[in-house]
């Protein structure tokens, strides 16, 4: 899966393709302060996590960014996600003030710009995930399974009140997006389709074993032709696949 996202202006920082550690992000001189190996900060993808009652079903463009005011902590609407240890979502966005690393889906990569120099206006930042966690397997499953992905981009910079050059990227009601100087945000996905990776005759689910769920299946397809079911392939699910699944039952 590779999204990409246009840049509306420079971004915030030289280019950063390596996650850094919360501590980097510590003042000089604060307890257990680290400097940064190289320039810069990344721009990273998370999954967008929400609360009060929104879900990301409910969650438009235009929801309030706070139900309790702009002020505090825990009260986003949307916010950066991780996973807990029972895979569910959390928020990460305050993950440097309570001092535990993170792990972003993608880092940013900009074609044609190299590390430590600035990516201007125009560049598009390509976040190709990493679906090697079953986690982030499963959540992309959920919401492709619901019909909606949604995601959280950040870039954490040091800066003082008014001062600070943000990282920002077009969207689809810019002006020069809509006449079609610039390209809005893009979400790439590929696949294969494979066999299974457990054959078991009797196996209609797909589990990789022959259970009452697979029996209640091949008796709703009794005596219809359903290629899932008809495991002698003779063109009719009768006793023979009936048999075919009992002989495995178990396995």
């Amino acid at each position: 899966i590779t999204v990409e996202m246009t840049l509306s202006g420079q971004a915030s920082s030289p280019l950063d393709t390596t996650y850094d550690v919360w501590q980097t992000y510590l003042p000089d001189g604060a307890r257990g302060a680290i400097p940064d190996s190289d320039p810069g900060r990344p721009i990273e993808i998370f999954p967008a996590g929400f609360r009060f009652d929104f879900t990301r079903l409910t969650w438009e463009e235009d929801t309030t960014f706070s139900v309790t005011g702009p002020f505090g902590t825990n009260n986003r609407t949307v916010f950066t996600a991780g996973f807990n240890g029972k895979g569910a979502l959390v928020d990460v966005s305050s993950h440097v003030n309570e001092q535990v690393d993170v792990s972003p889906l993608a880092i940013a990569t900009f074609p044609g710009v190299a590390v430590g120099e600035t990516a201007p206006e125009g560049a598009v930042a390509t976040f190709d995930l990493d679906l090697s966690d079953e986690r982030t397997r499963a959540w992309v499953s959920e919401s492709l399974d619901e019909g909606r992905i949604v995601f959280a981009i950040s870039s954490l910079i040091f800066a003082s009140q008014g001062d600070g050059i943000l990282t920002q990227f077009y969207l689809r009601e810019n002006p020069l997006v809509v006449v079609g100087v610039r390209d809005s945000a893009s979400l790439t996905m590929a696949g294969t389709v494979g066999e299974s990776p457990c054959d078991i005759p009797g196996d209609i689910d797909g589990d990789c074993q022959v259970t009452g769920a697979d029996l209640g299946a091949l008796l709703a397809a009794w005596g219809s032709n359903d290629p899932a079911a008809d495991f002698n392939g003779d063109g009719i699910v009768s006793g023979g696949d009936l048999g075919a699944l009992l002989a495995n039952w178990g396995l």
